[in-house]
């Protein structure tokens, strides 16, 4: 007497623990099995159902709880599948599931008081930027973007929530800075460093200068000059010219 079996072991394959992103290219897997009475004993995987029907069994083994993403040296999308069989040569049907593979951190840039090279205020104001970037197939990345922030490259202060503008206070009382920033996704994934440069002058501050009483014309080559400063001044220095140029390195005199 030959009895039908119609008792088919059946997977519902879940990826990720049903996280819509992923930073890992090997992903955790749940196969939510239901066994028969013949027991599973061969499974297989593909990207997808044609591919699953063409591979190859390997033995079962329950102890099976990861598995390799492929194509993960590209990011984006990635779909999983997955089929059993048992030793009564009884199939499942192919279950599958997608995760989006994120790996790569934001892209950003740092700016110490708009640009400028100079400050006399230990107290600066930092504006910043970073973005997700585009997934290798067009998908947006996981977002949820933070930054951190350090005053020699080394030792870095905790990680907050990312704004386009930070006030902070330099820590070297003279002489050149350097701040320096990193940023980081939802999945930890980070950025490059980023860093800009201020030095900080604390006795440097606007002068003025008026010739001749402001006159635009004078029919001499000797003209008065009117200077004013908000510090006392010790030493001035002066250049003759048509255009705007750059006075340091000049000789000062008294």
């Amino acid at each position: 007497e030959i009895t039908f079996n119609d008792d088919r072991p059946e997977i519902n394959l879940v990826i990720g623990d049903g996280n819509k992103y992923t930073s890992e290219p090997k992903v955790k897997i749940n196969l939510n099995l239901r066994d028969t009475k013949s027991q599973v004993n061969k499974i297989r995987f593909g990207s997808s159902i044609e591919e699953v029907e063409n591979r190859d069994w390997f033995d079962y083994d329950k102890s099976l709880k990861e598995y390799p993403l492929e194509g993960s040296y590209k990011s984006g999308k990635k779909t999983l599948c997955a089929q059993v069989k048992d030793n009564a040569e009884s199939y499942s049907e192919i279950s599958c599931d997608s995760i989006v593979l994120d790996n790569s951190g934001p892209e950003g840039a740092i700016s110490i008081n708009d640009g400028k090279t100079f400050t006399t205020s230990t107290d600066i104001k930092l504006k910043l930027s970073a973005l997700d970037k585009k997934l290798d197939d067009g998908l947006d990345g996981i977002g949820g973007i933070e930054m951190q922030f350090s005053s020699n490259g080394v030792e870095w202060i905790d990680w907050e929530e990312f704004k386009d503008s930070k006030d902070f206070t330099l820590e070297i009382p003279n002489g050149e800075n350097i701040i320096y920033v990193r940023y980081r996704d939802k999945l930890g994934n980070e950025s490059e460093i980023y860093k800009d440069t201020i030095i900080l002058n604390p006795l440097a501050s606007d002068g003025h200068i008026i010739i001749n009483d402001d006159d635009l014309f004078t029919d001499t080559k000797l003209v008065r000059l009117k200077l004013s400063h908000e510090r006392k001044i010790i030493l001035m220095r002066f250049l003759q010219t048509n255009d705007d140029v750059d006075v340091n390195g000049l000789p000062s005199v008294v």
